[in-house]
């Protein structure tokens, strides 16, 4: 059946001929014009623009917390107090109302559209009259329009739908953006902090053997390394780093700033190739032990010297070689590749370095005698094991111990000297030697550090929680794991931040200092850095089985140093860790103390600290404020969402201004009395206790169910 359209007319003047709007008991004057606000009503004009502000708000709310950070006061003071919740929530409580009411004055629009401009057939005629009086729900509006027989335009049946998908997914705001908040940290005020020094013993034992397993979060003012010793010098830079008085590892590793007393170390150490002459071999309790001179080389004095590195004529050593030997349960812990490296301590020795707590003085020793020189002996070949027969070291041909004297002593011609880095090689290559014997070589760094601590008031902070570090077993490599470590200790692994390290703020190191005596007393460190003399030779042994121990350094340290060596760090930065962790023993012990019955240091020292507090931030998974969430999935999600119902309704607006001139948005009267002529007054009268199918059925009885029927008002005057 072909369509049928009839209109609707606004003027009693209009052609009688067509369906007229108006009946005979309503005066209409025939001059009437609707401007915009009497069309549109000043109630939903005002929640229009009411919502308008409304969506706003929870734009400009939920923008501020995804993108603001612990900088602004505001954020900061809505994050500590548990607020970001409770903000959310209300901020959606606000954006839900505003989306149903701009729902639902939309949806009244498109109904108002479709009466006016497309036209909708007789049995829908009705139903979206009233909405135009009483805003209706989008998906209510949707479930009478979206069948194509009741439009002549699928964009209606769009956007009705769009705008029940936006609505919907909307009324869920909370929750899409409540999901996005975990648990994260934003730094709180600084607070009184007393640090109460109590006395350990002022002279502490031994470190090398003892070691830690976690390793200690400290505060680190560095200028980067120096040199990486490819000419022939490797040296750490500027190290400055001090370890917190705070006693629990928890409370160390939740600290953002910290202002107040500690011990400072120059953690400086710099590494030359030595010259090494009349070398000499003899055994001394059952080990080989090098005999020789050594010194910096007059061509890297200058280089030294911009090290702070003071360079004297020469020293004698004695230092014991390792066999590379491991007993059962150190086997797993160690790399095949790791080299069999042994560390000799001398006191001056070649030089010194000058400490950062003085001006330097090339001419001026200083505390020298305080300082120590340590030489590394890497030790390339197979020796005997006095330990007896073990499998790995016996599917090689194997060196005596006395073979080593024909080697490497300086008095029979024809020792190599081969410079490589900051290391020297001595091996043999002719002669009546075997091919075991040429492949055998001793390689020799000489380094300085003297590892001095002065008392400051410091200030220390970090952007990210401090980290502590553990060794760990590698289950893939079967070897012992130090990434996390070496991460720490290198200044040359990253930034402060990607290390977890507290950044020590810059302060005039060598100003004039008083002696707190009883943290890390200069006699406590040097004795704790102390090598046991076996024989003369002063050896801590990196990976050999030793008895007794104390000659074998502890995996933590030795460990430690093989493991920078080998991932190609410095050997500098090798040493530099190493001695680091000596510290970190120690400073367990002063740990160990307080708390504990003691005697009272003679003051106690102010200090002030401030935490990362654990709170729930936008897009947390345990990362520090410092910097805003941003753009995250359920930010977006919810903007998008809020942006295309904004648009929907705006257009629908604009759309409702231009094609409609008869409808007055909810006014009740009006838009009942617009659908009553000639064609609906008979089924109103009857419809009055008739279901609306009942109705329909009587339309199509007649043949005008798909008569189309459209609301206008007259161009006529």
């Amino acid at each position: 059946m072909a369509t049928q359209y009839h209109t609707l007319d606004m003027n009693e003047d209009a052609d009688r001929e067509s369906p007229r709007i108006c009946a005979s008991d309503i005066d209409v004057p025939s001059n009437a014009k609707n401007g915009v606000m009497r069309r549109l009503g000043y109630l939903p004009c005002l929640l229009l623009i009411s919502s308008a502000l409304g969506s706003l708000v929870f734009v400009a709310c939920i923008s501020f917390l995804w993108f603001a950070n612990d900088d602004n006061i505001l954020w900061n003071y809505i994050a500590i107090a548990g607020w970001t919740a409770r903000t959310i929530a209300i901020a959606a409580v606000v954006l839900r109302t505003s989306i149903t009411v701009q729902a639902g004055i939309a949806s009244s629009m498109l109904a108002s559209i479709l009466l006016e401009d497309a036209g909708i057939y007789m049995p829908k005629l009705a139903v979206l009259s009233i909405m135009r009086a009483a805003a209706p729900a989008p998906y209510t509006l949707f479930r009478h329009i979206w069948p194509v027989i009741y439009t002549k335009n699928w964009i209606f049946s769009s956007l009705a739908a769009a705008l029940t998908i936006t609505s919907v997914f909307l009324q869920f705001t909370s929750t899409v953006l409540l999901a996005d908040l975990d648990t994260g940290y934003v730094t709180g005020n600084l607070v009184s902090y007393p640090v109460t020094i109590r006395q350990a013993p002022t002279i502490g034992t031994r470190k090398w053997n003892v070691g830690v397993r976690e390793y200690p979060a400290f505060a680190e003012y560095s200028e980067g390394m120096a040199a990486d010793g490819s000419s022939g010098l490797s040296d750490t830079g500027l190290t400055l780093r001090a370890f917190l008085p705070i006693s629990r590892q928890e409370n160390r590793s939740s600290i953002h700033k910290y202002e107040g007393f500690s011990q400072v170390f120059d953690t400086r150490v710099v590494c030359v190739r030595p010259n090494i002459t009349n070398l000499e071999v003899y055994l001394n309790s059952s080990l080989p032990v090098l005999h020789g001179s050594m010194s910096i080389p007059s061509d890297l004095r200058e280089l030294a010297a911009a090290s702070r590195l003071y360079g004297k004529d020469g020293d004698e050593f004695n230092c014991q070689v390792s066999i590379g030997a491991l007993s059962e349960y150190q086997r797993y812990m160690y790399h095949q590749s790791d080299w069999k490296m042994t560390v000799c301590q001398f006191y001056g020795g070649s030089g010194h370095i000058q400490e950062a707590f003085r001006e330097f003085n090339a001419s001026e020793e200083g505390h020298a005698f305080l300082q120590k020189s340590y030489l590394l002996v890497n030790f390339t070949g197979d020796l005997l094991s006095p330990l007896g027969d073990i499998p790995e070291y016996t599917a090689n041909p194997h060196l005596g111990f006395a073979s080593l004297g024909r080697l490497f002593n300086d008095s029979i011609p024809g020792l190599v000297r081969r410079n490589r880095a900051d290391w020297v090689d001595l091996y043999r290559t002719n002669g009546n030697y075997t091919p075991t014997e040429i492949r055998t070589k001793l390689s020799f760094s000489l380094c300085f550090s003297g590892f001095p601590a002065r008392p400051f008031n410091i200030s220390a902070s970090s952007s990210v929680p401090p980290v502590e570090p553990r060794y760990r077993y590698d289950s893939d490599s079967g070897r012992v794991n130090f990434d996390d470590v070496r991460k720490q200790m290198l200044t040359s692994s990253g930034s402060l931040e990607d290390r977890g390290v507290l950044s020590l703020a810059s302060q005039n190191w060598s100003t004039n200092w008083d002696g707190f005596y009883s943290y890390f007393h200069w006699m406590d460190v040097d004795s704790l850095l102390s090598m046991e003399d076996a024989g003369g030779a002063p050896t801590i042994h990196l990976i050999d089985a030793m008895t007794p121990s104390f000659a074998r350094a502890d995996i933590s340290m030795g460990g430690l140093l093989l493991d920078i060596l080998r991932s190609n760090g410095t050997t500098a930065e090798a040493m530099q860790s190493m001695l680091m962790v000596a510290l970190e023993s120690r400073y367990q012990d002063y740990l160990f103390f307080v708390g504990r019955t003691a005697t009272m240091d003679r003051s106690n020292y102010s200090s002030q600290r401030a935490d990362f507090v654990p709170v729930q931030i936008p897009g947390g998974q345990r990362r520090t404020a410092n910097h805003a969430a941003g753009a995250t999935q359920s930010y977006v999600l919810i903007m998008s969402a809020v942006f295309i119902h904004s648009v929907i309704v705006c257009s629908i607006t604009a759309w409702y201004l231009k094609a409609t001139t008869a409808t007055l948005l909810w006014e009740s009267w009006s838009n009942i009395a617009q659908i009553i002529n000639s064609d609906t007054i008979g089924y109103l009268e009857k419809a009055s206790a008739a279901k609306d199918s009942e109705v329909k059925a009587w339309m199509q009885s007649e043949n005008l169910h798909l008569t189309s029927i459209k609301v206008k008002a007259s161009p006529k005057l």
